[in-house]
């Protein structure tokens, strides 16, 4: 079937040949059209509804030559409009927005990985004296053989080694930078010529990991229930002031929406803001978060079949003054009206109104990663804390509650359980608890001989007390009466 464009485009050819047609003949030679078979494309019922569509106008026989002109191309400039499309960008534009698509932590960390690369080639040429090629200059048999000799030799700014995850992270920083300039194929983990600087890096990986490197990751620490009660027992938490209700939305958003500690929360806006308010006569209210992109979701051609992960939280009536929603609501009504619409967490004023508590300027990026940590100083809470911490919270509340990891994943965002895994935090009840159940209990054998002896004997006395008599008797007649059953017993 015909679509709108293709009838349109099939109008505009007729008209352009019958306009050839009232003007001059057609050589046939040059054209090669058929005019008949063109114009006999055009159905009745097409006819039709053109006629219909087309708006009245005079004959132009009927009209003078001026107004017949003006007329004509009028009717020229609407049956040719031109489709609306952006202006054409500029090369440089376009490499800004093909940078854009990867995130700034991963090419700031590129640039890391080959400013070490530099750094050990001017380290080469002055103790050394070798000159090594540019990075992308380098053929993969010389590309194989330098790198070996980089992964021994690389070190920290205090002369200290790295860690071995750390040591198989600059390198495959280094394969990135190789990717992104002209060397679009090149795998230095799978591709056969690199084998022999694999086995180095894994001798050298092996190595770093029996010293005793790397053996504790760092990881950020939940809070436990007790922790956070005691931030809103200082005040640190709550709706008394502007800071404290800035600090529990984020506090909130991190705990019950599982958000990452710095990009996801610099993500949130105020409008359209991806956390909605949902109201139903009749029904609880709830706060439906609904994800943009993220770490596990990026968009783009790998990201087009996911969907976006969206959870809610339903409002509490047991504890209205640490609901979520109604400090949410709360918050979004003391905003200014002139805050940006990019922006969603704002820096609380001094000099509050009873109408408006925060500034039309957003909390700065350092500030908004650093809020739990301060939030945890203030309330000498120990431990490495971080925003992290709260999506750790999130996962490990909910795993030491039973719930199943399906539901977890949908909270959290993960698409594979060994990443839900990894933010399952293990109590230190459960620790408590399984160290007892391998502890042995001590035991006094003395006595713990003396009551076996003790059991024994009285089992042996329980046992004579019910064994029957044994008599001797001849040539006499014995009658034994057992109470037990009444049973009475004649012997001869």
């Amino acid at each position: 079937m015909d679509t709108d464009e293709d009838l349109g485009l099939d109008k505009l050819f007729s008209e352009e040949i019958l306009g050839l047609i009232m003007t001059e003949p057609i050589d046939p030679a040059l054209y090669d059209i058929n005019v008949e078979a063109e114009l006999a494309t055009l159905s009745t019922e097409q006819r039709k509804e053109e006629e219909l569509d087309e708006p009245t106008e005079p004959a132009q026989s009927s009209l003078p030559n001026s107004k017949r002109m003006k007329l004509s191309s009028s009717s020229a400039s609407t049956s040719k409009q031109v489709r609306a499309f952006a202006p054409q960008l500029t090369k440089y534009e376009m490499e800004k927005l093909k940078k854009s698509a990867i995130p700034n932590s991963t090419t700031s960390d590129t640039k890391y990985c080959f400013k070490l690369w530099n750094d050990w080639c001017e380290y080469r040429l002055k103790c050394h004296g070798d000159v090594i090629p540019l990075l992308s200059d380098l053929k993969s048999k010389e590309l194989s053989e330098n790198l070996k000799c980089f992964i021994f030799q690389i070190r920290k700014n205090d002369g200290s080694e790295f860690p071995p995850d750390t040591l198989h992270h600059i390198v495959s920083g280094i394969q990135r930078y190789l990717r992104w300039n002209e060397n679009p194929g090149i795998d230095l983990f799978k591709d056969a010529c690199f084998a022999d600087f694999r086995m180095c890096l894994d001798s050298e990986m092996k190595r770093l990991q029996r010293a005793g490197l790397g053996s504790q990751k760092k990881k950020a620490e939940p809070l436990t229930e007790e922790e956070e009660e005691l931030l809103w027992n200082k005040g640190l938490l709550g709706c008394k002031t502007p800071q404290a209700l800035v600090d529990t939305v984020l506090f909130m958003n991190g705990v019950y929406f599982a958000l990452r500690s710095g990009s996801e929360h610099r993500q949130l806006r105020s409008e359209p803001c991806q956390i909605q308010v949902i109201e139903v006569e009749g029904q609880r209210s709830y706060l439906k978060y609904t994800e943009d992109i993220s770490k596990n979701r990026p968009g783009g051609l790998k990201g087009r079949k996911l969907k976006p992960k969206v959870v809610s939280h339903y409002n509490n009536p047991e504890n209205p003054e640490r609901c979520f929603v109604r400090l949410f609501k709360l918050y979004q009504q003391l905003l200014p009206k002139d805050c940006p619409k990019n922006s969603f967490y704002f820096r609380a004023l001094k000099n509050p109104t009873p109408t408006t508590w925060f500034s039309n300027k957003p909390i700065g990026h350092n500030t908004l990663d650093q809020t739990v940590a301060r939030l945890c100083s203030a309330a000498s809470i120990k431990g490495y804390r971080t925003n992290h911490s709260l999506r750790a919270t999130a996962a490990t509340r909910l795993y030491n509650a039973g719930v199943d990891e399906q539901m977890i994943m949908e909270t959290t965002g993960h698409r594979s359980l060994e990443g839900v895994r990894s933010y399952k935090r293990t109590s230190e009840c459960q620790k408590k608890s399984v160290s007892d159940i391998l502890n042995v209990k001590p035991i006094n054998i003395l006595a713990h001989t003396d009551h076996s002896q003790m059991v024994m004997q009285q089992s042996q006395t329980n046992c004579c007390q019910f064994m029957p008599p044994n008599f001797n008797f001849s040539s006499c007649n014995v009658t034994i009466n057992l109470t037990s059953n009444n049973q009475r017993i004649n012997s001869d």
